[in-house]
C-alpha cells in the first residue's frame, strides 16, 4: 500500500461498515456532541468498527495532541433503546483550508465508524449528517475527507481530490547521484528544530492548491506515527524535504509531499529521493503530487510519467458557499450567478468540482451536458468567468501524522 493510499484505503474500510445502513422503522436514533466522559465509549466505537488498529491509534494520537479536537466536535449517534448509548461517530477537526483563492475556514472530517452491534442501521449515516450540519452551525465553509465513493456522496458529498502521480524509474535518472545508506549524505530525518523551515516550504509550495490544509510548526503536525516505513527527510541546509514511504514490499518509495526552495534545491531533492530508492533496494520513485508542482516537473524533465486520474475517495462537501466564491458571485438552485444573472446552469456535484477547482468554467461548457446561460453569450461574463474559474490540481497534501 502506497502512502499516498493510507488514508483512503482508512476512510474506505470505515465507510465499508455503514456502506448499507438504512433506517429501520420506528428505530429511534439521536444525535449529539460527545462529552469527555464519552471518549473511552468512543475509542471502543473506533476499535471495534475497523480491522487493523491504525485507526484507535490515531485516534489517541489526535486525543492526545490536537487542540482542535473537542468534545463538541465529536459527533455521536446514540441508541435510545440502549439508554442514549453512543454507537456511531464521526469525527471533525477544524481546520483552515485553502480555496480557490484565499484561506477559508473548514475541517477535515475522519473516523467514521459504527459498533458492529449496530451496523447497517442507520447510525453511521446520522451520525455523518449530524457532521455536516455542525459545520453548518460553526460557520464553517466546508469538509473534506477520503471516504467509500459509493457512501458519502448520498450525504452531499462530492469527489474533488483526483488522484495524482508522477513515476520516475530509478534506473538512469540516478545516473552520477552519489552516496549511500539512507538518504546517504543528501538528506537525514527531520527533527523538531527544522519544522519551523519546513513550514515555510509547505506554504510556499504546496498551499496554493485548492484543498489544502494550514499547518503550524508543532512537531506533533510532522512526525509520523508509523516511523518503521515513512519518514520527513530534510536537506541539511534546510531548503528542502520530503515525506516518503517506503513499503517493505514492492518495488516503489512513494512520496506524499514535498518542497524545496529554488531549482538547484529542487534538483538536489529528487537526487536524495533517487539516491534513498537506490539504497532502498526500490526500483521507482513515485510522487503523489500535482503535475504542475516544481518536483513533478523536474522529473518529468528526467523522463517520468505523469497520470491524474479521476477523483474518487477524496471528497469534499459544501456548508457555506459564500468564502469559496469570488466577489459578486453566488449559487442559486440553478446554478452560478454573476451580480444576480445567471451565468452556467450546473447542479450540486458539479458546483462543488468548480468551486474547488477540480473543473474549470471552460472545461464545463464544452462538455456534452449544456451548461449555458443566455448571459453567456455576452463576451464579457464569458471572460471573467474564465479568469475566475480556471482549472487547478486540488490537492489535500496529509500531515505526517495521519501516515
Amino acid at each position: 500500500m502506497g502512502v499516498e493510499n493510507g488514508a483512503e484505503n482508512r476512510a474506505e474500510n470505515g465507510a465499508d461498515d455503514t456502506a448499507a445502513e438504512r433506517m429501520e422503522p420506528g428505530l429511534q436514533i439521536q444525535t449529539r456532541g460527545a462529552r469527555l466522559e464519552d471518549y473511552p465509549t468512543v475509542r471502543d466505537i473506533i476499535a471495534q468498527a475497523f480491522d487493523s488498529n491504525d485507526e484507535a491509534d490515531l485516534w489517541d494520537y489526535l486525543v492526545a495532541h490536537d487542540p482542535a479536537l473537542r468534545p463538541e466536535g465529536v459527533r455521536l449517534a446514540t441508541a435510545v433503546v440502549a439508554g442514549d448509548r453512543p454507537v456511531a461517530c464521526t469525527v471533525v477537526l477544524p481546520r483552515r483550508i485553502r480555496a480557490r483563492r484565499e484561506w477559508v475556514d473548514g475541517a477535515v472530517i475522519t473516523l467514521v465508524a459504527c459498533h458492529p452491534e449496530f451496523q447497517n442501521r442507520g447510525f453511521g449515516s446520522a451520525s455523518v449528517r449530524d457532521a455536516i450540519r455542525y459545520l453548518y452551525a460553526k460557520g464553517l465553509a466546508l469538509g473534506i475527507l477520503y471516504g467509500h465513493p459509493n457512501y458519502y456522496p448520498r450525504h452531499g458529498f462530492v469527489p474533488v481530490l483526483p488522484r495524482m502521480r508522477t513515476t520516475l524509474r530509478v534506473a538512469g535518472a540516478a545516473a552520477g547521484v552519489a552516496g549511500a545508506g539512507r538518504a546517504g549524505a543528501l538528506f537525514r530525518p527531520a527533527q523538531d528544530g527544522d519544522y519551523g523551515a519546513l513550514l515555510a516550504l509547505y506554504d510556499s509550495q504546496l498551499t496554493t492548491y485548492p484543498c489544502a490544509v494550514a499547518r503550524s510548526a508543532d512537531p506533533w503536525l510532522w512526525k509520523p506515527r508509523n516511523g518503521d516505513q515513512t519518514a520527513v527527510l530534510v536537506a541539511p541546509d534546510r531548503q528542502a524535504y520530503a515525506l516518503v514511504t517506503v513499503p517493505p514490499a514492492g518495488d516503489t518509495l512513494y512520496v506524499a509531499e514535498g518542497a524545496a526552495a529554488g531549482r538547484d534545491a529542487v534538483r538536489r531533492l529528487l537526487d536524495g529521493l533517487l539516491q534513498e530508492a537506490t539504497a532502498c533496494g526500490k526500483t521507482e520513485v513515485v510522487l503523489s503530487l500535482p503535475p504542475n508542482h516544481p518536483l513533478a516537473e523536474e522529473a518529468a524533465m528526467r523522463g517520468a510519467g505523469q497520470t491524474v486520474q479521476a477523483a474518487t475517495a477524496g471528497m469534499a462537501v459544501v456548508a457555506n458557499w459564500g468564502p469559496l466564491l469570488p466577489p459578486r458571485y453566488e449559487v442559486g438552485p440553478d446554478g452560478l450567478h454573476l451580480d444576480g444573472v445567471p451565468v452556467l446552469k450546473a447542479g450540486h456535484a458539479a458546483m462543488v468540482q468548480l468551486a474547488l477547482g477540480y473543473v474549470g468554467a471552460d472545461q464545463l461548457l464544452s462538455s456534452p451536458d449544456d451548461h449555458s446561460c443566455p448571459s453567456i453569450a455576452r463576451p464579457t461574463e464569458m471572460t471573467r468567468l474564465r479568469q475566475d474559474f480556471p482549472p487547478a490540481f486540488p490537492k489535500w497534501s496529509l500531515a505526517p501524522f495521519w501516515h
